[in-house]
């Protein structure tokens, strides 16, 4: 694809995109998101493509997302403990079928890690306190899948819906999304409710194996038009 045709496929001129492939240039979440659909590739690697890696792109702060009552924003190293504590309660974990569980301070730090490398998975925060997570993240640059998490205590007063919301809205808005998948493990009323409160419905079922169970799990499989 030539330049002048990446470049109005993006939205940006012909001397921007030279730039970026000169790593001259970082661009910003939204040319590099509209990059990727282009090129269907990852969103991490168009900053490792442009020079612009993932300590840099945290670095940036480009995105913090703040809803009525919440703000959306990248986990900090001294946030790690708040995350064993709320995350490694079974009550959480055995809802998540990813997680390492028992979840330990060497699980955080991997988990800042991979976090740093996806632009869109963020963390809860109110009144500067983690209480939970939420993401969109994409093996394919294709599908986009709605994650999150709330911390026990928290539970109860609509946060998760809140961020999701606010999440799904900067994606959509910003960043053109038009299709969002979500999954739930069956018996988990609470993403039952949080999802149905979003606009997601049901297209299926699948089996899963639930890391935290140690087991195979039926999980509802959803997507939002």
């Amino acid at each position: 694809m030539s330049q002048q045709r990446l470049a109005e496929k993006v939205g940006v001129t012909r001397q921007t995109i030279i730039a970026i492939e000169k790593s001259k240039y970082s661009p910003s979440l939204e040319v590099a998101f509209k990059i990727a659909n282009v090129f269907k590739m990852p969103l991490e690697q168009v900053f490792k493509y442009t020079g612009s890696g993932a300590e840099n792109f945290n670095a940036m702060g480009i995105i913090q997302i703040t809803t009525e009552r919440l703000v959306l924003k990248k986990l900090q190293p001294q946030d790690r403990q708040w995350l064993v504590s709320q995350i490694g309660d079974w009550q959480v974990a055995k809802w998540l079928s990813h997680l390492p569980y028992p979840y330990t301070e060497n699980d955080a730090e991997n988990f800042l890690q991979i976090v740093g490398q996806q632009p869109l998975n963020l963390s809860i925060f109110n009144n500067n306190t983690l209480i939970g997570g939420v993401g969109l993240t994409s093996e394919d640059q294709c599908d986009y899948e709605l994650g999150y998490w709330l911390g026990k205590e928290h539970w109860g007063r609509g946060y998760a819906a809140e961020a999701a919301q606010g999440l799904i809205q900067y994606a959509t808005g910003q960043l053109g999304l038009n299709k969002i998948k979500a999954s739930y493990i069956r018996g988990n009323s609470q993403s039952v409710k949080v999802l149905s409160k979003l606009g997601f419905k049901p297209i299926g079922e699948s089996q899963i194996y639930c890391r935290p169970r140690r087991e195979i799990v039926s999980r509802v499989d959803l997507i939002l038009e």
